[in-house]
């Protein structure tokens, strides 16, 4: 078998590997070439995918048409300061904001169930949920920016450069909490909850979590929601047996 002056360069070794036309080839050694050829496409594709992985994408919760004075300042400090990056609106199905696109034309929009947009338990379900973060595979980083927030200065690739899991602000118990008689009732509500098996406000003071400006790894909040759902299920199969 003979083959023209087939040029192979390899980006990891830097290598080239020339084979002249009159040059006979046995098929142990074309097959080898051919394996190098394939190791090589592969690697390329690995190269292109990385260079479309963003770093980070900036996700902004709106549920409303209709922003209060404060929320469009927010909304207009993080348009200013991360404009940098991707810039995703999440929102409810039926929520039409192509107003917005006029004001600010580098948004991105990602719809939701409107159920998951409902109160606070319903978005706290949409922080949890596996479709959640599927939605933005093409990142390694997200940070969840509410509009109650105010950004000053752009250092998000220096957090993220961290490889910290999660970055965000902890949930803390107000002082006059602390009192005796209105603590003595939230020790009874807290025992009331854990008696019903339902998670309890009060097991969070002090821990990490509060979603309002948060910086989250895709990877590891993945891996916990794949993790949770195979723990319920066998919860589910155990109880059932």
């Amino acid at each position: 078998m003979y083959i023209t002056k087939l040029q192979y360069f390899s980006r990891l070794s830097y290598s080239r590997y020339i084979i002249n036309y009159n040059k006979n080839i046995s098929p142990i050694q074309f097959c080898k070439l051919l394996l190098s050829l394939c190791i090589y496409y592969i690697y390329i594709l690995n190269i292109n995918k990385k260079a479309h992985m963003n770093l980070v994408k900036v996700v902004i919760p709106i549920y409303q048409a209709s922003l209060s004075q404060q929320e469009r300042k927010s909304l207009s400090q993080a348009y200013k300061i991360l404009r940098m990056y991707p810039l995703v609106v999440i929102k409810p199905n039926h929520l039409d904001l192509s107003e917005l696109v006029t004001e600010f034309p580098k948004l991105s929009f990602i719809s939701f169930a409107d159920s998951y947009f409902k109160g606070i338990s319903g978005y706290n379900r949409l922080m949890l949920a596996k479709e959640f973060y599927e939605s933005f595979l093409d990142c390694t980083y997200i940070l969840i920016y509410q509009l109650d927030a105010y950004v000053f200065r752009d250092e998000l690739r220096e957090w993220c450069n961290k490889g910290y899991d999660y970055i965000g602000a902890p949930w803390l118990q107000r002082p006059v909490y602390k009192l005796p008689v209105i603590s003595g009732i939230m020790h009874l509500i807290h025992s009331y909850h854990k008696f019903r098996g339902k998670p309890s406000k009060q097991d969070l003071y002090g821990k990490i979590g509060n979603g309002w400006l948060s910086l989250r790894k895709l990877s590891d909040n993945l891996r916990t929601k794949r993790t949770n759902r195979s723990l319920s299920g066998a919860k589910a199969i155990s109880s059932l047996q």
